[in-house]
């Protein structure tokens, strides 16, 4: 009796996968590590910039000393509104946090431990921004 042996391409990359031996590593993989040791070998260092947004065309640069840069002619910036208990209600506000208070119809700002308004009510309220 003659044995026949089944040496087809097929029939080997399927007993290959199965055992789980693998003789090559994918181009991609290859492709990936590459890109992996030039982005942790080159030295480069990335710096935080501002954002700007403005509804013009052309996209504008920041300028060098702010976080957010608006720009608009058509439109306003438009704060956080809230009534007066969810302004008292924040916790730990950050020096400088800037609200709108719907109750109180004022701009508040935190400074120092206490909520400062901004503006003015009426003319000779003790709280004139601009005397």
């Amino acid at each position: 009796m003659k044995t026949t042996r089944n040496t087809s391409l097929g029939i080997s990359r399927i007993r290959r996968w199965q055992t789980g031996k693998r003789k090559f590593i994918a181009p991609s993989g290859i492709v990936l590590f590459i890109m992996i040791l030039i982005a942790v070998f080159t030295g480069e260092k990335s710096y935080s910039q501002g954002v700007a947004i403005s509804e013009g065309p052309a996209v504008p640069t920041p300028h060098a000393s702010s976080l957010l840069d608006l720009q608009s002619t058509l439109r306003g910036f438009l704060a956080p509104r809230m009534t007066t208990l969810q302004r008292q209600g924040i916790t730990s506000p950050a020096q400088g946090l800037l609200v709108y208070d719907t109750d109180q119809k004022l701009f508040y700002y935190w400074d120092e431990g206490v909520w400062k308004p901004l503006g003015f009510k009426g003319l000779g309220s003790t709280n004139q921004l601009l005397g």
